[in-house]
């Protein structure tokens, strides 16, 4: 197993690699003519050219609190090489807009975000890690899953049209 301060950069990584995997979504590396693909960044929102009216951002939440994340660790066993275990949260925005009036449309969207992060949470995970790190990392073995809570807020863009967002929570359990 290969050494490790921490896996809570690989967990964001590995979190946002399987979500740009999915169908109907993309690495915003992808030009935004994509129509119709939701873009997940890794921290905030970048700026481009035309905002997309939904997206997923993991290792932010917005609204100017800068907070991505925690992970805290504790000894797993006394041998040698001494491994540890470590939790971790993963500070996770979904963002939806549907470009009209319609708040119902507009909610509908964001908690379709949300469903798409917690199907891949729970898919079947033989093949890869629970969470998207690599195998080749070392790392045995990592759990994830949506956190117990989260926070809707509305605003509205330049023209009056609201925009939902959910501020959510992966936790994980990985043993380093």
């Amino acid at each position: 197993m290969a050494q490790a301060s921490s896996v809570w950069h690989l967990a964001v990584v590995g979190l946002a690699s399987l979500l740009r995997g999915r169908p109907g979504f993309r690495d915003p590396a992808v030009p935004t003519s994509s129509v119709g693909l939701v873009p997940v960044y890794v921290g905030p929102q970048v700026m481009q050219t035309e905002d997309p009216s939904d997206y997923l951002s993991v290792g932010h939440v917005g609204d100017g609190d800068e907070v991505a994340g925690n992970f805290s660790q504790k000894i797993a066993t006394m041998g040698r090489p001494r491994t540890r275990d470590e939790s971790g949260e993963i500070r996770c925005l979904a963002s939806a807009q549907a470009g009209d009036l319609d708040t119902t449309k507009t909610l509908l969207a964001a908690f379709a975000l949300l469903d798409a992060v917690d199907l891949v949470l729970r898919r079947d995970a033989t093949a890869v890690p629970d969470i998207g790190i690599p195998a080749a990392t070392g790392v045995p073995y990592t759990l994830g899953q949506l956190s117990g809570a989260g926070t809707v807020r509305w605003t509205t863009d330049s023209r009056g049209h609201p925009r939902c967002e959910l501020e959510f929570s992966v936790t994980y359990d990985a043993r380093i």
